[in-house]
């Protein structure tokens, strides 16, 4: 058994995208983690993403009012949240590449 298993997390294979596994836990699942590989291409947009919003607190917070908005809409329905932020996110990453070119 793996430590992230000992946890509770059920260790749920490869994602769609190579090289990103996927973890749940609870019934239904409420807690969904996700592993890459460090210093990987998806690491590195995280990892921008995360910075961006660290350093724009407005934009930080309309995210977490659309994450709460969603959980709200979707509770049962991760699909249906995930898709929800996609078009935020994609925003967010776009911003991030551009300071990141500047």
């Amino acid at each position: 058994m793996t430590a992230i298993e000992q946890l509770g997390y059920e260790d749920t294979g490869e994602s769609e995208d190579p090289r990103r596994y996927l973890f749940v836990k609870g019934e239904p699942p409420r807690y969904h983690l996700c592993l890459v590989e460090r210093s990987g291409e998806m690491w590195v947009r995280r990892i921008a993403f995360r910075d961006y919003l660290i350093g724009h607190p407005e934009i930080a917070r309309q995210y977490a009012d659309l994450k709460r908005q969603l959980a709200r809409q979707f509770p049962d329905d991760l699909r249906a949240y995930q898709d929800g932020k996609l078009p935020f996110v994609e925003w967010v990453r776009e911003l991030a590449d551009q300071a990141v070119e500047s």
